[in-house]
């Protein structure tokens, strides 16, 4: 595969050429294919064009899995037809006359091969490749030429074979654009989820810009660059960029009636390039080494990109389609994993920035797409699928949820930490089937495996769960591991998983890599509930986290690695692995591309993108929104009853201390159903905002869905500074809890277990150490939840309400329309 690159040494820009990587981050949309072809009459030279070839300078091609070959004159191509239309633009280079060859590249290669094509005489067509096209005769007795629609077959993933017949082998992830470490430029794969965005307005100055989770952001920085979109034909679908139209307008020598002149360089843009599939989008990649702002767009034959950043007569590029079509078809299999991690039961959708994002309905047309743009897919979950669901899959045990994922036909998953919310033996109910609990039916659970290698019984040494499965797509045996968070027993009731020893992530995984080796595994998955948190800086994003040290202690036969846990966006290289999340709830599908050896089914490559679930863009899928409207309907009786009303939206937002107004609220309605002194809420509790508007049980249920039980204990003045320090126990994630009834000040300057300066009481007064005070926390807290093993000091222990019944209750006994104060005055940070 090639590229022309500029690359900057000696003070000199110099034409190189380069394989390189993805980009993350395009929109989803509909994989459509046509079929429009533009004849050019056949001419003749071929005596001159051979004998001019075989003088041109020798020049380099890097191609993926080969080591560099040569253009020489016999690779020319023997059809005088073809030769007729490559001279025109090629012999100017050859003479000297003209810097390149936009349309052909420095030669030929894979002369004159027969390909299968149903509508051909003898059914094949006659074809001949260039660096940068194919040209082709469907029907020679037409003496028509054609240039091959390589880029939109690339973008779709469709091989034409015949006018009608296509065979689906997955869309290429060679990128289009970017040096070859640059793991964000754009692949062909990402253009084609572009094809059905709606155009921009003609003259309007392009600023659109694809972000690296997928979304679209107008960059008024982009205006510079003066760039605007223009009328390609008309007719046409979507608009062009200016500066390709003046680019494809250009005039420059070309070889015309045996003699190079001044004319127009391409006779045809239809010929050249074919229609527009997608409007021109700014995104950003490193071109030697220097991340620059690259504008690329996406035609049937080719892909154009414009760096505004180059030196004149190299800022508009036409991409090596020829030398990326020819790997993609012949010399690689494409491969795709699909990841979703921390579902959460959101079975309806969710409005984030003013924009509808996923529920279940959405997200299946996204995943059956990019299912069916390659045969060769896995559907892989990262753990809490269940858990913390919306009140329409709670309510219902979260069976709705898993009959979801049994329609998106998942074919693994890891569990969570909150697959283990109710314990042990809810998760084995849930996913494996049994009797529910509440409501009395048969439950048949998943139809596909949950895994998790590093838990263990205590008195049998042996998984839950299995931990792996082999799964075969294409001829290709995948082995998935799966592993949760190690932090389980401070993330879920200690009680519930009593029987269970948690083992280091890595230790555990690393220990059944010699057996699926063994068992035959060409490619090694982790899928782990843990994570890491991402950053961008300088254009390159960089995760942080513990899955860092996760991966890096990994086996190095580890492949990729599907993580979750942390509810944040990235696709990263780690250690040697491609490491992917793709956020939270339903907001996105993680598209992983592994390009294999045909032969060997060893990597070639991997890349990834996060596809966004925009609503706006979808129709949601009919048989999943039964099933979604039918849980709606089991539980409105419950969910619509209104509670309160309130005139401002009653958020999560966080002040520079630690307060929130929603967490503020809960601990408040806490400290009043057991008439204590203080109250303590994990901030893990609290799930979502309130919106202004009606408050309903089902706008609380979905705050507060964990269904904990409130208890009242004793504690020590001395007990309540060390619990209040154990919130900076782990720098990676810090828990700061809710309180009521109390106020403190830390000082962030200061290192762990002296961070706390003072703590006082109702009254304004220091805690007196010695002092016994009445406090409120949930089942999960008193349990050590969170790592806050204070709490399992505490012998006395008296039981209260569930926390939903002490929220309605609380927010029913205040005044209409509800009012919360904002916070600020019960936690006060200093540095």
């Amino acid at each position: 595969m090639r590229r022309h690159v500029l690359l900057l040494g000696n003070n000199e820009f110099k034409e190189t050429r380069t394989e390189q990587p993805n980009r993350v981050g395009f929109f989803n949309s509909g994989l459509a294919f046509g079929n429009e072809e533009v004849l050019l009459r056949m001419r003749t030279s071929w005596r001159l064009w051979y004998a001019l070839l075989a003088a041109v300078l020798i020049l380099p091609l890097v191609v993926f899995g080969t080591g560099a070959t040569t253009t020489r004159a016999e690779d020319a191509p023997a059809n005088a037809a073809f030769k007729a239309i490559v001279e025109r633009t090629d012999l100017p280079v050859a003479l000297g006359s003209a810097k390149r060859s936009w349309l052909w590249g420095p030669g030929g290669f894979k002369t004159d091969q027969g390909e299968p094509y149903a509508d051909s005489p003898g059914g094949k067509r006659l074809v001949q490749y260039y660096d940068k096209a194919r040209l082709e005769i469907n029907n020679p007795t037409s003496g028509g030429v054609t240039s091959g629609l390589l880029a939109k077959e690339l973008m779709t993933g469709q091989l034409q074979q015949g006018d009608t017949k296509f065979e689906t082998r997955g869309p290429s992830s060679i990128s289009v654009a970017g040096d070859i470490d640059d793991v964000l430029s754009p692949s062909y794969a990402d253009l084609g989820l572009l094809f059905d965005r709606p155009a921009f307005t003609v003259s309007t100055v392009i600023t659109t810009f694809i972000r690296p989770d997928g979304t679209q952001a107008g960059l008024s920085s982009l205006s510079q660059y003066n760039v605007t979109a223009v009328e390609y034909a008309a007719g046409s679908k979507h608009t062009i960029a200016n500066v390709f139209k003046d680019f494809l307008n250009s005039s420059g020598p070309v070889f015309v009636n045996n003699a190079t002149t001044q004319a127009k360089i391409f006779d045809s843009s239809l010929f050249t390039t074919g229609l527009p599939l997608t409007e021109p989008y700014w995104t950003r990649a490193k071109i030697g080494g220097k991340v620059q702002d690259v504008l690329v767009q996406g035609f049937e034959r080719r892909v154009m990109t414009y760096t505004p950043g180059n030196p004149e007569g190299f800022k508009v590029e036409t991409g090596n389609v020829g030398r990326h079509y020819v790997e993609w078809r012949f010399n690689t299999q494409e491969f795709q994993l699909l990841g979703i991690n921390d579902f959460h039961g959101r079975l309806l959708p969710e409005v984030s920035g003013g924009v509808a994002r996923g529920g279940a309905a959405y997200i299946a047309p996204v995943i059956n797409k990019l299912r069916d743009s390659n045969p060769n897919t896995l559907l892989i979950g990262a753990g809490d699928g269940v858990g913390a669901t919306q009140l329409q899959s709670a309510l219902l045990q979260d069976e709705p949820s898993i009959t979801v994922f049994n329609k998106l036909k998942f074919d693994v998953s890891s569990v969570g930490n909150h697959e283990f919310d109710k314990g042990l033996t809810e998760a084995y109910r849930i996913t494996r089937g049994g009797k529910n609990p509440v409501r009395g039916n048969d439950w048949a659970g998943a139809n596909y495996p949950y895994v998790v290698a590093n838990l263990e019984d205590k008195q049998t040494g042996k998984p839950p769960f299995d931990p792996y499965v082999i799964l075969n797509r294409g001829g290709v045996k995948v082995a998935v591991i799966g592993a949760v968070t190690k932090d389980l027993p401070t993330l879920v009731s200690p009680t519930g998983i009593a029987s269970l020893n948690v083992l280091d992530e890595a230790t555990a995984v690393n220990k059944y890599i010699p057996e699926v080796k063994q068992k035959g595994a060409q490619i090694i998955v982790v899928a782990i509930h843990e994570g890491g948190t991402p950053t961008l800086a300088d254009g390159q994003e960089k995760v942080t986290g513990r899955i860092v040290d996760i991966a890096a202690a990994l086996d190095p036969a580890v492949d990729v690695v599907i993580s979750g846990h942390t509810h944040q966006e990235y696709v990263a290289y780690m250690s040697g692995k491609l490491v992917t999340q793709s956020g939270f709830y339903t907001r996105n599908v993680t598209s992983l591309r592994l390009r294999l050896d045909p032969t060997t089914k060893k990597i070639v490559s991997k890349r990834a993108v996060n596809v966004p679930v925009i609503n706006s863009l979808i129709k949601p899928d009919p048989e999943i929104d039964a099933v979604v409207q039918q849980a709606v309907k089991d539980v409105a009786p419950v969910a619509n009853q209104k509670i309160s009303t309130t005139a401002t939206e009653i958020t999560r937002d966080i002040t520079p201390g630690g307060e929130t107004p929603m967490g503020n609220l809960i601990a408040d309605a806490q400290r009043d159903a057991l008439k204590t002194d203080f109250s303590f809420m994990n901030p893990g509790g609290v799930r979502a905002n309130q919106p202004a508007g009606d408050i309903t049980y089902g706008s609380l249920f979905t705050i507060q869905p964990f269904g904990n039980i409130l208890v009242k204990i004793d504690m020590t003045g001395d007990q309540i500074y060390r619990l209040l320090e154990q919130q900076w126990k782990d720098p990676n994630r810090i828990r700061i809890l809710h309180i009521s009834g109390l106020s403190y000040t830390w000082d962030n300057a200061k290192p762990f277990n002296s961070k706390i300066v003072e703590v006082r009481g109702g009254d304004g007064k220091p805690l007196d150490k010695n002092k016994i005070y009445s406090a409120v926390t949930n089942n999960f807290l008193q349990a050590g939840g969170d790592g806050f093993t204070v709490f399992t000091e505490i012998k006395t222990v008296i039981g209260g309400p569930i926390d939903i019944d002490a929220f309605i209750d609380y927010i029913k006994k205040q005044p209409q329309p509800l009012v919360v104060k904002a916070p600020g005055d019960r936690i006060t940070r200093l540095n």
